[in-house]
């Protein structure tokens, strides 16, 4: 399977479970700002509750020192001279991650716990599955499968891998969005896997991948109008609409498809159908006052 960059560039470059992320998309080529979640107080005590944990430390100095070095690239990019010079740093960009062998170490203390939790899902998202070694991919993969895919959080790693869809990726999401026991996780997941598929499609120059591909996304879409996720909300529409835009827009917008049915007068005032021009050559101007 070919591995493609989903959602928005720079957005997905930056959603990972420790930052608190937009949920609109970028202007292509801007950089996302990054801001961290701040730790949360005890009930009791002065201290904050990362700074009482050892490991939560460390995880917290990993994370900072990728977003500095987030906000570092991010400077050059701003700094820079000419769109070759931007498309260089992009790439640079997307290989900023935590530090593999300092994650992984913390992770295998406690793998069931919170913090490895998080940790394995930003190694999932940065620098991805299909960058870690075969043990470590493996370790991680066991372990996300073992203690992490029904945490109320899984959505989030589903949509982080939909960022970067790989096969392994691809089985994790599957796996959440067709077992997670809360339905809000399971839409949510279908909709990042559905979106991800959709754009794929868009991608593909080739006409059967892109049909077949087309036909999985909508099969996708169309479980989220199923009553299971009637009650599901994205922002203040429910998941079964927006889902709706999408499939309207696959079977009729989408390249190849037949376009839907307009009637309307012509300048003469006759009553025409778009239909009625199927197979002519002709030019057709839409304008309107208002």
């Amino acid at each position: 399977m070919k591995l493609f960059i989903c959602g928005g560039l720079m957005a997905g470059l930056l959603f990972v479970p420790f930052l608190a992320a937009d949920d609109k998309e970028e202007p292509k080529k801007k950089l996302a700002p990054v801001k961290i979640r701040t730790p949360q107080d005890p009930k009791v005590g002065g201290e904050k509750a990362e700074e009482t944990d050892p490991r939560k430390q460390a995880w917290n100095e990993l994370r900072k020192e990728m977003i500095a070095k987030s906000n570092e690239v991010r400077a050059k990019y701003a700094a820079a001279k000419d769109e070759k010079e931007k498309e260089a740093i992009i790439k640079e960009f997307q290989s900023v991650g935590i530090s593999v062998p300092r994650g992984m170490a913390l992770a295998k203390q406690k793998p069931g716990d919170e913090v490895s939790r998080d940790i394995l899902y930003a190694l999932a998202a940065r620098p991805g599955l299909a960058k870690l070694d075969p043990d470590d991919k493996k370790w991680v993969l066991e372990t996300l499968d073992k203690h992490h895919l029904k945490a109320a959080q899984a959505e989030t790693l589903a949509s982080m891998l939909c960022q970067q869809l790989t096969p392994d990726g691809e089985k994790l999401v599957n796996k959440i969005r067709q077992e997670h026991p809360l339905a809000r996780v399971r839409a949510m997941s279908t909709f990042s896997f559905a979106r991800a598929i959709k754009q794929q499609s868009e991608l593909t120059s080739d006409n059967p991948e892109r049909e077949e591909l087309s036909t999985k996304a909508l099969g996708l879409f169309e479980e989220l109008t199923s009553k299971e996720f009637a009650e599901v909300k994205l922002g203040n529409k429910t998941i079964k609409d927006i889902a709706g835009d999408s499939i309207f827009e696959l079977k009729f917008l989408a390249i190849g498809k037949t376009a839907p049915e307009i009637t309307a007068e012509d300048i003469d005032g006759v009553t025409f159908k778009l239909s009625d021009y199927r197979g002519k050559v002709l030019v057709l101007d839409f304008w309107g006052d208002w």
